[in-house]
């Protein structure tokens, strides 16, 4: 049987409707118009906008149906008032032309969501970076829930004001931002911060943080183990009962001058060392303090340094104006001599060095020391050096036992001694033993320090070390003699840095529980494993300095003995 005509009509309509539409979006934050734009490619349907608060929620119709003649690829355009609620969902719906036909669906267009809501406003914190404000804040988390875009920070010179703005600053994903104010001029000034999302709504101001020009006196920070860039001394390792002088630069690193303030010393149990006047200090100015400390007892010390201990003065970064400075002080004297450049070491206090080093390794406390060698012009040479004022001392490389050289350093050096007493003249000395010239140049002394070097790898027999040490008592310079040791890569005996290190540490440990007289150790180092001499440098200082018990026994895989003759 044969269908109606009509319901055939109806069935064939409603498979040709909802072919697709699409409805665009776009939100003018300023004036609050919201502009619509329906493009569909069937001019037979007709459409139906509607808006909600939530998506796939279509209830509320703002525009009744649109029937019109559209055009294939034409566009139809719908302005919509500013709403006072923030987001908003719009859909379009298509219709098939025949308005009794019950069939009416949703096409497949895209949903636009507009947001009007305005993220939360941030808080505000300020401090200060050279004298002048630094502003920070958290950022969003990770997940960024508001969708933040940016945050604007603005300026001005009353509370009151939202001021200029001064920039803005695009959302990171650090948990901190901050930005400094160096352009600060005025005495005074008031900030706000906005933040941005996504759809441009801006958030209300912040709270108001108030920030000025203030100065910056700085010793630094925290806690120095030995001198640093603010401090130098006079020496490194002072004996004890012996005056050491210690000089602090005082900087302000703030943006106005600092008024006069005092400026203290003292001991770890609050005994006062020092206490002085500074006189104002100008931005960018520095100004020197300079006290003298006799160390009553061997081992570390401490001091604290402060400027304006009575708080009169309103500090940028008051965490700068006290430092802790650590020292140390022996019963007698202690070197450690390294050959090669090591100014990065904290305990090293012999530095053979270029001249361009040598005013760091004598504000350190050390010796700046020339290498030098043993040529027949060797006391005009060192003549030069002790007469440039640019070292405190030579270090002579190398003398072996009954040659020429070493009997030509016994009348050349007691002609220098003469002409210059207080320069020092330290020698390396090839083997276990120095020609006898040597040893009683050492004893008049004439010679300062004698490094014997006495090089043994790592899981070598330590034998050598056993006979330099007696061969150095049996002589009577063991108080001016030193045991040379090496870090040098190439010595390494195919041990990796741990255990190269741990093969020199050892031999230190042997050299304190064999000869406890000698006062240090040498090391050629000029080409050393990461992380080799840093390791020495630590166990030299606990050894000789903090008296740490030596334990060769715990390095005995180590300490391979072999013959003993």
């Amino acid at each position: 049987m044969m269908k109606p005509f009509c319901i055939i009509l109806l069935q064939l309509l409603s498979c040709l409707t909802l072919q697709a539409a699409a409805l665009e979006a776009e939100h003018d934050p300023e004036t609050g118009l919201t502009t619509l734009h329906i493009t569909c490619e069937n001019k037979h349907h007709f459409h139906q906008i509607r808006r909600s608060r939530t998506p796939l929620s279509a209830t509320a119709a703002i525009q009744a149906e649109e029937q019109g003649d559209l055009l294939e690829n034409d566009c139809h355009t719908i302005t919509i008032p500013a709403r006072e609620n923030g987001t908003a969902c719009y859909y379009l719906f298509s219709c098939n032309t025949l308005r009794q036909n019950p069939v009416f669906e949703a096409a497949a267009a895209p949903i636009e969501e507009l947001d009007r809501t305005p993220p939360a406003p941030p808080v505000l914190f300020g401090e200060y970076r050279q004298g002048k404000p630094l502003l920070h804040w958290r950022s969003a988390p990770a997940h960024n829930p508001e969708g933040l875009r940016c945050f604007r920070l603005y300026r001005s010179q009353t509370p009151e004001k939202l001021g200029a703005l001064l920039v803005e600053i695009e959302k990171t994903l650090t948990r901190r931002q901050e930005y400094h104010d160096a352009s600060l001029t005025a005495s005074a000034a008031f900030y706000r911060l906005t933040a941005i999302d996504g759809a441009d709504n801006e958030s209300t101001p912040s709270n108001p943080v108030a920030s000025s020009l203030l100065p910056d006196l700085s010793l630094g920070t925290g806690e120095r183990v030995s001198v640093n860039a603010c401090l130098s001394t006079s020496k490194m390792y002072p004996r004890v009962g012996e005056s050491v002088t210690f000089t602090a630069s005082i900087q302000n690193r703030g943006a106005t001058a600092s008024s006069p303030v005092s400026f203290t010393v003292q001991t770890e149990n609050g005994e006062l060392i020092s206490k002085q006047s500074l006189p104002a200090i100008a931005p960018g100015e520095e100004k020197t303090v300079e006290w003298r400390y006799v160390p009553s007892r061997a081992g570390e010390y401490s001091m604290q340094l402060t400027i304006d201990p009575e708080n009169k003065v309103r500090d940028a970064v008051p965490g700068n104006n006290v430092l802790i400075l650590r020292a140390a002080a022996v019963e007698k004297d202690v070197h450690f001599v390294w050959y090669g450049n090591v100014l990065q070491l904290p305990y090293a206090n012999h530095g053979q060095c270029p001249a361009l080093s040598s005013a760091e390794w004598r504000r350190r406390g050390g010796l700046a020391m020339a290498l030098a060698g043993t040529g027949h012009n060797a006391l005009e040479e060192y003549s030069r050096l002790a007469a440039s004022g640019q070292f405190d001392g030579i270090v002579i490389d190398e003398i072996f036992r009954f040659t020429e050289a070493a009997q030509r350093m016994a009348v050349v050096l007691p002609e220098l001694r003469k002409a210059f007493p207080d320069f020092k003249i330290a020698l390396w000395t090839i083997g276990e033993d120095t020609a006898p010239e040597i040893a009683d140049l050492v004893k008049a002394g004439v010679i300062d320090l004698l490094m014997f070097e006495v090089y043994v790898k790592p899981g070598e027999p330590v034998n050598p070390i056993y006979r330099a040490a007696e061969n150095i008592q049996k002589r009577g310079i063991a108080d001016k003699s030193l045991i040379g040791l090496v870090t040098h890569k190439t010595w390494n005996n195919w041990h990796d840095p741990e255990q190269q290190a741990e093969s020199v540490i050892a031999q230190l440990h042997l050299i304190r529980s064999i000869a406890a007289e000698i006062p240090g150790a040498a090391f050629w180092s000029d080409d050393a494993q990461p992380g080799v001499i840093e390791a020495v440098d630590q166990a030299c200082y606990e050894l000789f300095i903090l008296g740490k018990t030596p334990q060769p026994e715990k390095f005995s895989r180590m300490l391979k003995l072999g013959d003993r003759k």
